[in-house]
C-alpha cells in the first residue's frame, strides 16, 4: 500500500483496498473460493477544486501471485 502512493507520487488523495474471493462459490467457507484477488485504487484529489482526477487502477490476481501487478 505504501509503495503504491510512493509510486504515484501521491499527497493527497483517495486510496482503497478490495480483497475478493471468486464469485462462483460463495459463501463462509474460504475453501469453496481457492482464488483470491486484490484491487487498489488510487485517485489522486483535484487540486483546483473540482471532486477527484481519475487515478490509476491496480489489480493483484490471486494472493499467490500478489507480485505481479497489472495497471488497468
Amino acid at each position: 500500500m505504501v509503495e503504491t502512493i510512493r509510486r504515484n507520487a501521491l499527497r493527497d488523495g483517495y486510496f482503497r483496498i478490495i480483497v475478493s474471493r471468486e464469485a462462483v462459490n460463495l459463501g463462509l467457507d474460504p475453501r469453496r473460493c481457492p482464488q483470491a484477488s486484490v484491487i487498489i485504487i488510487v485517485e489522486q484529489f483535484a487540486t483546483d477544486n473540482s471532486f477527484l482526477n481519475m487515478g490509476r487502477i491496480f489489480l493483484y490476481e490471486g494472493m499467490s501471485n500478489a507480485h505481479h501487478l497489472h495497471r488497468m
